[in-house]
């Protein structure tokens, strides 16, 4: 979980700025109503997500696809156990 930006009370993370991995997963999963433009200094930034979303994303899309990765390697060691090996 990447660490809040603060803009004039907006707090924020920026989608180009998430690692490789989540920036993936982000992209396909996020409802796009969602992205917000922040005007800073003079440049738009076009890509950012109040983090309040960004951390509910975090905890609910994120963590359960790593759950569910995680998982995965165990089932399938587990159904090779139980598959008899033929002579």
């Amino acid at each position: 979980m990447v660490k809040q930006k603060v803009y004039k009370g907006i707090e924020f993370v920026r989608v180009s700025e998430l690692p490789e991995a989540e920036r993936d997963l982000f992209k396909s999963t996020i409802n796009r109503d969602l992205i917000i433009k922040i005007l800073m200094d003079e440049t738009v930034l076009r890509d950012c997500i109040q983090y309040k979303d960004y951390a509910s994303w975090y905890e609910n899309v994120f963590k359960g696809q790593l759950k569910s990765a995680l998982k995965e390697p165990v089932k399938r060691a587990a159904k090779e156990e139980k598959t008899p090996i033929a002579a």
